[in-house]
């Protein structure tokens, strides 16, 4: 799976690289299909008045959100929300 990952603020190289390790190892198991073929593009940021929370969306390469998540900011404990099956997935946590 080919994903693209954009940060918005970027954290620490090391931090960066845990947290996109995780979650591409999630998006892997929840074996996300996009309609289109290419890169799927995720979109992170992290929030909070300790920098304690992620937020962030998965995207189709034609614009069409796939899964929402928010969590702890390494990642570690996620609730997952799949648009396609909203109503079957609402508060998934992993």
């Amino acid at each position: 799976m080919d994903i693209e990952f954009h940060w918005s603020p970027q954290p620490s190289s090391d931090d960066r690289e845990t947290i996109e390790s995780e979650l591409t190892s999630i998006l892997q198991d929840r074996d996300i299909k996009p309609c289109h073929h290419g890169a799927i593009s995720v979109s992170l940021g992290i929030s909070g008045p300790l920098d304690n929370r992620l937020h962030g969306s998965v995207k189709c390469r034609c614009g069409k959100m796939l899964m929402t998540f928010e969590g702890d900011s390494n990642a570690s404990n996620l609730a997952i929300t799949e648009l396609e099956n909203a109503d079957e997935n609402k508060g998934i946590i992993f």
